[in-house]
């Protein structure tokens, strides 16, 4: 894999991978909130991504992984905005995305963005408003009085290695989709881990009737937990994106 550094005037430098494949189809990978592109996940997705004939795409969003950036300055609309200025400098393709966790939720606002372009999503565990279920049921009322002053909270133990800072929730809000509805009518297939800790089932259903796809299928791994890393996930997610990719008819 091609590992490489993109520089913007006035925000932090971008570590992203790039592989060009033979086929006009591209797999884009987005990985969770305090990840990176580098995981066993992203292995299998590359490597089926690879064996298929598809170019592959990855990127550390600004504070993650290889990219520049302190923890404060995530908001999902950044994390957005650094997936977006990766894909206005490689080739414009369709592109069928694979999004882990806030990914996921990542996944489907790129979707809408790019409208026929994507034609499939593989969205594993998908944390789709996350920051507006940590705001309502996680965070106690004096942290909230600290986040409304400015206040910067985390990452630590107590915050399971997240930062919280008032945009990051008052940008959450503005991103949300499933009040909306999620404007996708490809293909999306969903997994989830049964042991899973932070995207609780009902989540995963709202995403499901969010989306205006009638092809949309939920399958539910009995034993594994958010983090979907463990032998039989990778073998679903290969086999997930196999078969999305077989769906594409490409030059």
């Amino acid at each position: 894999m091609s590992d490489l550094k993109l520089t913007r005037k006035n925000l932090p430098e971008l570590a992203y991978t790039w592989e060009p494949g033979e086929r006009n189809l591209a797999v884009l990978y987005l990985h969770g909130w305090t990840a990176n592109r580098k995981s066993k996940k992203a292995d299998v997705i590359f490597e089926t991504a690879r064996q298929a004939g598809c170019h592959y795409i990855s990127v550390d969003y600004t504070a993650h992984g290889e990219s520049l950036g302190e923890p404060s300055d995530f908001t999902v609309g950044r994390a957005f905005q650094d997936i977006l200025d990766v894909l206005s400098v490689v080739p414009q393709m369709p592109i069928i995305i694979v999004g882990n966790s806030i990914g996921g939720w990542l996944g489907f606002l790129l979707a809408e963005k790019l409208k026929g372009f994507v034609p499939g999503i593989l969205a594993l565990a998908p944390a789709v408003d996350i920051t507006e279920d940590i705001w309502n049921y996680l965070v106690p009322d004096v942290a909230k009085e600290a986040l409304n002053r400015g206040d910067i909270i985390g990452p630590s133990p107590d915050t399971q290695g997240f930062c919280l800072t008032r945009d990051l929730f008052q940008n959450g809000s503005e991103m949300a989709m499933l009040k909306k509805g999620i404007d996708y009518t490809g293909s999306v297939r969903i997994l989830w881990g049964d042991r899973d800790n932070r995207v609780r089932l009902d989540k995963i259903l709202q995403v499901k009737n969010a989306l205006k796809s009638d092809d949309v299928i939920v399958t539910l791994i009995k034993g594994s937990d958010h983090h979907l890393s463990e032998p039989c996930d990778l073998k679903m997610i290969g086999s997930n994106l196999e078969i999305l990719i077989k769906g594409v008819k490409t030059k």
